[in-house]
């Protein structure tokens, strides 16, 4: 949603590309805030009260979305942000703990699944941005977000968790899967948060045509998670991750280079293909590999993501407002995607000695 509306936001608010990144910063800087706090409130709130919870936080922050002051409109980002940050540890440790054998492939279904929205949304964001404005962008959200509190309160287990043991392994493998998942969503954020904005000064795209590389990289991705939940039938999440990590910065790179929007489409398309299988084979290591201390762990591996995101937009709108390159807004995504092969080799080998 902070993608589409970035343009905006800049323009009302009179952000240059260093503040439009601070929004980065606010909303994923809450998701790690909301992470760490995650993993207590489970042991005492179990999945259903915490995920309710994350949903009416995500409503309460896109009605402050319309506000005119820039200082509530960040405020308001980073309710948001606290939201997702109770939300996706939560769906992610449910789907993994109901699904020992398979996670990966659960995973990427669950993925697949919240990928629709991450398609659907941008076109509809700037449908609603151009014909509404913010205003009706905060209504849609804050009602969606309301009703899917409610439809869970009806259909999540009331269950707590159990308490688990002690691991003398943990933390060298919870730094492993932090880093890697640092990275990976580092860089999944700087280009899929900047893409519209690079549509439109690179591509000179316009009134909700500059949607169109982002929307395509999302559907792509889901593409990538239906296709990996069935490979990993077949193949090893080793094997699928080695390809996955290879392809990465080239189609990264690739998008960098792209110059008009037919090509900035097509390419927009093929990094979301490689990236899609990456988060949701990533956190299933944290079932096969640790599974006594997966809800544990979870938690503040998903706020080591979140700090990624927080933390490498607003890095790339540094470096792109001290530059003349717009080109230079993804150099900090395809460094994150370059570094993410050896510390994928630091979540294997823990996890290979642990099985």
């Amino acid at each position: 949603m902070l993608g589409p509306l970035l343009p905006l936001l800049g323009k009302r608010l009179d952000l240059g590309d260093g503040g439009a990144g601070a929004l980065f910063m606010a909303q994923f800087g809450g998701a790690a805030a909301g992470a760490i706090i995650c993993g207590r409130l489970l042991e005492h709130w179990g999945y259903r009260r915490v995920l309710c919870t994350g949903y009416l936080m995500l409503a309460a922050g896109a009605a402050l979305l319309a506000a005119p002051m820039a200082a509530v409109v960040s405020a308001g980002i980073l309710i948001n942000g606290l939201g997702l940050g109770l939300m996706i540890p939560s769906t992610n440790l449910l789907v993994a703990e109901s699904s020992a054998a398979s996670s990966a492939s659960r995973l990427n279904w669950l993925n697949l699944c919240g990928g629709s929205g991450a398609v659907a949304g941008p076109p509809l964001v700037a449908w609603l941005r151009d014909s509404s404005g913010l205003s009706g962008v905060a209504a849609l959200v804050c009602g969606l977000a309301i009703v899917c509190a409610l439809a869970l309160c009806r259909t999540v287990p009331s269950t707590h968790l159990e308490s688990a043991g002690p691991d003398p392994g943990r933390g060298r493998f919870q730094w492993a899967v932090a880093a890697m998942l640092f990275l990976y969503v580092g860089a999944e954020t700087t280009l899929s948060g900047w893409l519209p904005t690079l549509a439109i000064r690179r591509a000179g795209a316009h009134s909700g045509l500059e949607t169109l590389p982002l929307s395509a990289y999302w559907g792509a991705m889901m593409a990538g998670r239906a296709a990996a939940a069935v490979l990993l039938k077949r193949y090893t999440t080793a094997q699928l991750m080695k390809v996955l990590l290879t392809a990465a910065p080239v189609a990264a790179a690739g998008l960098a280079l792209a110059g008009g929007a037919g090509s900035m489409t097509a390419t927009a398309a093929l990094a979301g293909l490689v990236f899609g299988p990456i988060f949701p084979s990533a956190i299933s290591t944290l079932k096969s590999a640790n599974a006594q201390q997966a809800r544990r762990l979870g938690p503040p591996v998903f706020a080591a993501a979140s700090a990624g995101g927080a933390v490498m937009p607003w890095i790339a709108g540094w470096v792109s407002a001290g530059s003349g390159d717009v080109r230079v807004i993804l150099g900090p995504a395809v460094i994150c995607l370059l570094m993410m092969t050896p510390a994928w080799m630091s979540v294997r080998r823990p996890a290979a000695t642990r099985t």
